[in-house]
């Protein structure tokens, strides 16, 4: 089978420049015609070159969607649980706003605050002042700044 297989004669040459092969899908036959030229023998730089920058825009352009869309959902997203967590405290904080501004913003009694200062009723504060002047626990001259008389 070896000598059959060398002294087998050699089939007619397509041009293309190798020995003839056994295997008959190697084959060209004449009604095929002459061998193409090869494709994209030559590479064209320009079109590789604009391929490369559309890829490059539509990568830019996806990963700052992304970003966005990310950002949009992520300010939901934080905006429903700060005001789930903090509704509690601002309703209570508006109760004991609004009980206050019942009295029309005065306070109804007196109430103790930070440096030894009260915070009360006006009317009673005003009235506690001039008794403490009528009584003559205090003297006018005594809580005057310095310079001033009582005239």
């Amino acid at each position: 089978m070896l000598e059959q297989w060398n002294n087998q004669k050699p089939l007619r040459s397509h041009g293309h420049g190798h020995e003839e092969h056994v295997d008959e899908w190697h084959h060209h036959d004449n009604v095929e015609g002459e061998p193409q030229e090869e494709h994209t023998g030559q590479v064209n730089t320009g079109i590789i070159l604009k391929w490369f920058v559309v890829i490059i825009v539509f990568v830019v352009a996806s990963i700052a969607f992304i970003m966005v869309y990310f950002n949009h959902y992520n300010t939901k997203m934080r905006a429903a649980n700060v005001e789930t967590s903090m509704s509690s405290d601002y309703l209570s904080y508006r109760l004991a706003t609004q009980e206050r501004l019942a009295t029309e913003g005065k306070p109804t009694r007196f109430t103790g605050l930070a440096g030894g200062k009260v915070q009360g009723p006006i009317s009673d504060a005003m009235k506690q002042v001039v008794d403490q002047y009528k009584s003559g626990a205090v003297k006018l001259g005594s809580t005057l700044p310095a310079g001033h008389t009582g005239k």
